[in-house]
Formats: C-alpha cells, sequence, structure tokens
C-alpha cells in the first residue's frame, strides 16, 4: 500500500470514528434529557401530593375545630338545661319545706325532708358530673375523628406515590 491510498483510509476510519463517536454523545445526551425530564416531573408531581396533603390536613383540622365548637356547644346547651333541672328542684325543696312549716305552725307532725335533700344533692352532683364527662367524651371523639380523617388522608396520598 502506498502512502497516497494510506492516509485516505485512516481519515475515513477516523471519521467514521467520529462519526460512531457523536451518535454516541447525541443518544447519551437525548437519555439525560429524558431523565431530566422525567425527574421534573417526578418533582412537580412530589409537590403538588404535598400540596394536597396539607390542603387536606387544613381542611380536617378546620372539620375537627368545627365538631369540638359542636361539642362545646352541646355541652353548653346541656349546661343550661342541668341548670334549669336544679332550679326547679330547688323550688320542688323550697315548697315542701314551705309546707312543712306550715304543717308544724298547725300543730301537725313535720315530715322527714332528710331523705329529699340527699336525693337532690345526690342528683345534683351527678348530673354535673355526667355533663363534664359527656363534654370529655364529645370533645375527644371530635379530636379522635379528625386524628383517624387526617391519618387516612395521608395513607392514601403515600399509596399514590
Amino acid at each position: 500500500m502506498t502512502t497516497s491510498v494510506f492516509w485516505p483510509i485512516v481519515a475515513l476510519i477516523l471519521a467514521l470514528g467520529l462519526y460512531v463517536q457523536g451518535q454516541q454523545l447525541h443518544q447519551a445526551q437525548t437519555h439525560a434529557a429524558e431523565l431530566e425530564h422525567q425527574q421534573d416531573l417526578a418533582w412537580a408531581q412530589k409537590k403538588n401530593l404535598e400540596t394536597q396533603h396539607r390542603h387536606d390536613t387544613e381542611q380536617k383540622d378546620k372539620e375537627t375545630q368545627a365538631a369540638i365548637a359542636v361539642a362545646h356547644a352541646d355541652a353548653d346547651r346541656a349546661r343550661a338545661v342541668s341548670v334549669g333541672l336544679q332550679h326547679d328542684l330547688a323550688g320542688f325543696i323550697e315548697a315542701h319545706r314551705h309546707r312543712a312549716q306550715a304543717a308544724t305552725a298547725a300543730g301537725q307532725c313535720a315530715p322527714d325532708d332528710s331523705a329529699a335533700l340527699v336525693l337532690a344533692d345526690l342528683f345534683s352532683r351527678a348530673d354535673a358530673r355526667a355533663g363534664e364527662l359527656a363534654a370529655a367524651f364529645d370533645e375527644s371523639l371530635a379530636r379522635g375523628n379528625g386524628c383517624a380523617d387526617t391519618y387516612d388522608a395521608a395513607v392514601a396520598i403515600s399509596q399514590e406515590q
């Protein structure tokens, strides 16, 4: 082989090698761009899920606070009814005392009202305690339901990922 044929063949082989290298570089760059695009999409989806989760959590918190407010309002209404019943009971006891005093003044035997007073006191205490327990139960139920709803939303979000 002569040198006049040798150098064009070497140049052709080098050109072919450069072409192959260029194609591989182009494929690698395209693949890298696709991966970067997929990563950007994944980050956008993650941010969207985080935003949705934050919104859902805030909504559940508002619902929980509303349920707690309802529980407090119910407890206040129950206390008002309890006060009314205690007022009625006090009126009944006072009327009973007046009848007993009138009977004593008329020379009759005065009835023993200690049992009625004990029962009235017991009723007042039991009613007050029942109101406290009902209020605590209603509030804890509202908080527990809110917590469960928030947990369920978090699980649903994590399963979407």
